[in-house]
C-alpha cells in the first residue's frame, strides 16, 4: 500500500538518543538543584529551561512517530518499535512535569514563549 512508507521499519537511531540524553539531561537537573538551591535562583531557573526545552525538542520527532502508527506494518518488529517510542513519549512527559514543578510558580507562565 502507498502509506506503509510512512512509517519506516527501523527506528531512527538519533531520535532515541536524543530523547534518551534528554531525559538523563533532566534527571542530572532535578538531582543537581533538588534541595540545593532556592526557588527562583537564576542558575535554578536557567538549567530547568535549558532542561525543559531539550525534552521539547526531543519530543517532536517521537510525536511524529507515534502520529505514523496507524500507517506501518504490523510486525513484532514493528510493534516492538512502537512501545520503545511509547515508552520514550512517557519518560519525557514524566520528567517535563517533574522540571515544571522544580520552578518557581511566579514564573512558571511567564517564560512561556507561546501566545496561546
Amino acid at each position: 500500500m502507498w502509506y506503509s512508507s510512512f512509517m519506516p521499519a527501523k527506528l531512527d537511531r538519533t531520535t532515541v538518543t536524543n530523547a534518551e540524553a534528554a531525559i538523563k539531561n533532566a534527571q542530572r537537573v532535578r538531582a543537581t538543584h533538588r534541595r540545593r538551591t532556592t526557588v527562583g535562583s537564576s542558575a535554578r531557573e536557567d538549567d530547568l529551561a535549558i532542561g525543559l526545552e531539550r525534552l521539547a525538542q526531543a519530543m517532536k520527532p517521537i510525536r511524529s512517530e507515534i502520529a505514523r502508527f496507524p500507517y506501518g506494518p504490523q510486525t513484532d518488529t514493528a510493534e516492538a518499535n512502537r512501545q520503545k517510542l511509547r515508552n520514550l513519549s512517557k519518560q519525557i512527559q514524566g520528567e517535563r512535569r517533574r522540571l515544571w514543578k522544580m520552578q518557581d510558580p511566579k514564573l512558571r507562565g511567564a517564560q512561556s514563549d507561546d501566545p496561546a
